[in-house]
């Protein structure tokens, strides 16, 4: 008896014991998981922060060696448009005369991105005249680099990087939909207190964390979507 017992204990114990190596394996997947998840967001945030980077080499290149800015071109295609289309001086990637950065780097199939169509026009990339509250002379003219509807964790991971402190939620900066400013000129007076739509770093009539921050990434609506995205400040006065 009791040898049966004995051996009725040592299968319990056989048992629990499978069981808590089963936890501890699947605990360990779950987490080796959610690790390789937030280094590829870490890593694809590196990227886009580096492509900025590199925009804006090119741009001051072009800008001291051509004598052109973004405020000279009436147009987006002439500055940022498909150099074989429309080469120049003055093209961003036009690559015998211009910037000589590559073109259509982040295509919409690129996995940085949401499903959501980058933009109303299609674009996942474009330029607009605004102003980054803090940086470059207040209501001046300013271009920043906009790159559309990139994944949330990959938002987040860049702002991590910049030390960009989210909200109570976890979530990047809210806006009022800045990015509907427009490509072009010096724009007077455009970027004042009533006028936040086309202003980063404020939103809902007060300064958010990412005033003073020459790039970043926010969450903002656009047509009844919310997306997250990255700006880059090229250009200020």
């Amino acid at each position: 008896m009791n040898s049966s017992g004995n051996v009725l204990f040592l299968i319990l114990i056989a048992v629990a014991l499978f069981a808590a190596l089963s936890y501890a394996v699947s605990n360990s997947s779950r987490m080796s998981g959610s690790n390789t998840e937030t280094e590829q967001a870490s890593t694809q945030a590196s990227v886009i922060l580096s492509y900025a980077v590199g925009l804006r080499e090119a741009y001051e290149r072009m800008k001291i060696i051509n004598g052109c800015s973004m405020y000279d071109n009436p147009s987006l295609n002439n500055f940022a448009g498909d150099p074989n289309t429309y080469p120049g001086k003055c093209n961003l990637f036009d690559s015998k005369d211009g910037g000589g950065a590559i073109y259509n780097s982040f295509l919409a199939t690129n996995p940085i991105f949401t499903t959501a169509t980058p933009t109303g026009e299609g674009r996942t990339i474009s330029f607009q005249s605004m102003w980054v509250r803090g940086i470059g002379m207040e209501n001046g003219a300013e271009a920043e680099l906009i790159i559309f509807n990139i994944k949330p964790e990959i938002c987040k991971a860049i702002n991590k990087i910049l030390k960009i402190p989210a909200d109570g939620a976890g979530e990047p900066p809210e806006e009022d939909s800045p990015y509907e400013g427009g490509f072009g000129g010096p724009r007077t007076g455009c970027c004042n207190d009533s006028n936040d739509n086309v202003t980063i770093g404020r939103s809902f009539g007060a300064d958010n964390a990412l005033a003073g921050h020459g790039e970043g990434c926010y969450k903002a609506d656009r047509a009844g979507i919310t997306g997250y995205h990255f700006y880059s400040v090229m250009d200020s006065y």
